[in-house]
């Protein structure tokens, strides 16, 4: 949660929705993640958060100064452009 915590500090939108392609056990029947075929209803359970986030100006990311040529070449070799 403390991603979520550091995303809704530091952008500035009226509405938020924040979710995810499944859910996760976090020690139901003593699981943890999710492991392949367990079916479990916490894992089948889609999270969905609705917020609203006021950009505080807490976090400045650093950047990995990449080089762009080497970003587009890695993004063609994904087959996208």
């Amino acid at each position: 949660m403390l991603q979520t915590k550091l995303l809704l500090e530091n952008v500035d939108a009226a509405d938020v929705i924040i979710t995810a392609d499944h859910g996760n056990p976090f020690g139901e029947y003593t699981i943890h993640g999710h492991p392949e075929g367990m079916l479990l209803p916490c894992v089948k359970k889609v999270p969905w958060v609705e917020s609203d986030a006021v950009d505080k100006k807490a976090f400045e990311p650093t950047t990995n100064h990449m080089n762009v040529e080497d970003n587009k070449t890695k993004i063609q070799d994904l087959g996208y452009v």
